[in-house]
């Protein structure tokens, strides 16, 4: 498990002047924000071995990821000179959730050709919530501003099966194998 929590605050004064040397613009830009992050990864793994073959197994996997993000910043402006930007309000909450499952299979035939095969599957969730919020300048209330706001979400899902073979010989292996991978996504 983890957690982080980060707060910032910082100050900007612009001045911008003309080849002549008069002043055109100026702003100041007080920031502030936090940043929370957390989440947990977890996983377990469990190994069978055979009695009758120390080199026969069974393995099974799993591992799950749930990272989350939540940002928010406020951009106050004071002593404007020909500077129309309002304040303005970010705020993002973003993450990822991951699920892992594998389970593979080792079955010795002899002491010369060994037999491998294993299927896998993951499953992937991103998302962003990303908002943004112009301040009116006559009301003091804050309006959300579409044109900086998004919702996205993406889901990935990867199938995987796979077979190899290993003939070995004194000093020599040779080792065939098949992998047979598919994916889905969807995105919004």
């Amino acid at each position: 498990y983890f957690h982080n929590h980060v707060v910032t605050d910082n100050n900007q004064y612009t001045q911008l002047f003309s080849s002549l040397g008069v002043l055109n613009q100026q702003y100041d830009l007080g920031n502030t924000g936090a940043n929370n992050s957390y989440g947990i990864d977890a996983n377990i793994n469990y190994q069978l071995g055979f009695k009758h073959s120390k080199d026969q197994l069974l393995t099974f996997s799993y591992l799950f990821s749930n990272p989350t993000f939540q940002q928010s910043t406020n951009g106050l402006y004071s002593n404007k000179l020909n500077f129309p930007q309002p304040n303005f309000m970010q705020y993002n909450s973003s993450g990822a959730r991951a699920n892992t499952v594998q389970l593979d299979y080792v079955h010795p035939f002899s002491k010369f050709l060994l037999a491998e095969a294993g299927v896998k599957g993951i499953f992937r969730n991103n998302f962003s919530n990303f908002n943004s919020a112009l301040q009116n300048q006559s009301t003091g209330s804050y309006i959300s501003d579409p044109t900086q706001t998004n919702d996205f979400d993406y889901e990935q899902d990867v199938y995987s099966v796979y077979n190899s073979y290993q003939l070995k010989y004194d000093n020599w292996a040779v080792k065939a194998g098949l992998r047979l991978e598919g994916t889905t996504v969807n995105a919004d």
